[in-house]
């Protein structure tokens, strides 16, 4: 029966450990994309509610002016495609 151990040498070791950083600044690049909000014209912002529908009333408004997933200043009687129903 073939030996299932592996014998590592230096040289693929080294080959192993080289690629650490450059997998930890993909992995950061990735989570701080993710993290980025979003543009307004990405979302389709508009400045008018959709029927019973605004910002105030949605679960990611942060009042005065702001949203967790969308940049710049959010106007409370505004509408995004990310609205979603805020704790009443």
């Amino acid at each position: 029966m073939p030996s299932r151990h592996h014998t590592w040498s230096r040289r693929s070791a080294l080959r192993i450990i080289a690629g650490v950083p450059l997998g930890i600044a993909m992995l950061a690049a990735t989570t701080s994309q993710a993290l980025a909000k979003a543009t307004k014209k990405g979302v389709r912002y508009q400045d008018e509610p959709k029927g019973d529908r605004n910002c105030a009333g949605c679960r990611h408004f942060q009042a005065p002016n702001a949203c967790k997933l969308v940049e710049g200043e959010i106007s409370p009687n505004a509408w995004c495609t990310v609205w979603a129903k805020g704790k009443s």
